[in-house]
């Protein structure tokens, strides 16, 4: 009975030791800074025995705004913010913010210890007091530079025409305009341009450079101007495959017949598309993001439903659907469900609970606990029985909890 009690003793210091050598601490912006909005800072922290992934949200007066930035390595432990953005979108001037970062399985946190400011404007001192009377009694001119278009939900085709407006104010110097692919640059699109409002002609999908972004649905435009305002559209646009056409000389009996006509119409040419299947929709349990962030919230009671539509000139339409997830022990992904290519446009993937565990972890969880959710993602491929070409592809981020 004394070694049962010994043992158990032993076992419950063990996993003591173990907890207490786990630590996660945030550690800049700690409380009291002044942080200018739009400008780059470093969030800091320090993280002992932590094997996944953080993320670091936004709070403002103890109510999480959004999300910074997830999936991140825990360490190094340090990532590059643009002061003010979360989730798409950008916080207001205030005196009240908080850092919070978080572990994938909610088992550890820290926050600001202390509040700080995000200010608008410039750190640099305050200009002059000008020289004669303002009359009108008006505010100065604030800077200002917004991207219009395309600013999320659009989709463009490769190689077609497209706009790419933006709003632009009390700036000064040039503007560039750099296409993002989630949260990685991708290039220049332009650079060089006048610092106020614009309309740029962009061949959808060229690069400085020559190079081309390839067809996809996680798209953003960022404008930076050479004074250091910038901004990024607001929500994802999506790159669809060029459409390609093959051309017919006309050769008909009535040419032949009629060498008048025939030379009235030799620079005449028959269009005809190539039929390959696009990708018009694709909805993950209804939805393409979710309103505070790019990964959309999947269950395993509710199961992953999936809604496709795509355009074709031959039909029927193929679909087939895949679910990854990633592991936060090793980061990496798992192949956890390819469906066979169906004919129809609605899916529904019931999936086990025993069934996504075994996939997810095929060498066990060697002691491990069970994570709450994990981060992965569902893609959908169509095409049509005559294709030849490579089916197209869309894929949706989520958070998968188990």
């Amino acid at each position: 009975m004394k070694k049962i009690v010994f043992l158990a003793i032993v076992i419950v210091f063990t996993l003591a030791l173990l907890l207490s050598a786990q630590s996660l601490v945030l550690n800049a912006p700690n409380g009291g800074e002044t942080l200018i909005l739009g400008q780059t800072c470093q969030i800091k922290w320090t993280a002992n025995g932590i094997n996944q992934k953080v993320k670091l949200q936004l709070i403002q007066g103890g109510t999480p705004l959004g999300v910074i930035a997830n999936n991140l390595d825990a360490v190094p432990s340090t990532y590059a913010w643009t002061i003010g953005r979360y989730g798409g979108n950008t916080a207001a001037a205030a005196a009240n913010y908080k850092i919070r970062i978080v572990t994938a399985d909610n088992g550890k946190e820290d926050l600001s210890d202390r509040k700080f400011s995000i200010a608008a404007g410039s750190s640099s001192a305050p200009p002059a007091p000008p020289t004669s009377l303002n009359i009108s009694g008006a505010p100065p001119a604030s800077t200002l530079l917004t991207i219009s278009k395309p600013n999320g939900g659009e989709s463009w085709q490769q190689g077609a025409a497209g706009h790419i407006t933006w709003n632009a104010s009390g700036l000064s110097g040039s503007n560039r305009l750099e296409l993002w692919k989630g949260n990685t640059r991708i290039g220049n699109i332009t650079q060089n341009l006048t610092s106020g409002p614009g309309d740029h002609a962009w061949t959808i999908g060229n690069l400085e450079g020559g190079a081309k972004a390839t067809p996809a649905n996680n798209y953003k435009i960022k404008i930076i101007n050479s004074g250091g305002s910038e901004d990024m559209s607001n929500g994802y646009f999506t790159i669809t495959p060029e459409i390609r056409m093959t051309h017919h000389t006309p050769n008909s009996p009535v040419q032949t017949n009629q060498p008048n006509l025939q030379q009235q119409q030799t620079n005449m040419v028959n269009l005809e598309l190539v039929s390959y299947a696009v990708i018009t929709s694709f909805a993950v349990n209804g939805r393409t993001s979710s309103p505070l962030q790019d990964l959309i919230e999947c269950r395993k009671s509710q199961g992953i439903a999936c809604q496709t539509s795509a355009f074709s000139k031959t039909l029927p339409i193929m679909y087939r659907y895949t679910l990854y997830l990633e592991s936060p022990y090793n980061s990496h992904r798992y192949l956890i469900y390819q469906g066979a290519w169906l004919p129809q446009s609605n899916f529904t993937m019931n999936l086990q609970n025993i069934g996504v565990l075994g996939k997810l972890f095929p060498d066990g969880l060697n002691g491990k606990p069970v994570p709450m959710a994990v981060y992965g993602s569902v893609g959908v491929e169509a095409k049509n029985n005559s294709q030849t070409e490579a089916p197209q592809i869309r894929i949706l981020e989520i958070y998968f909890y188990l």
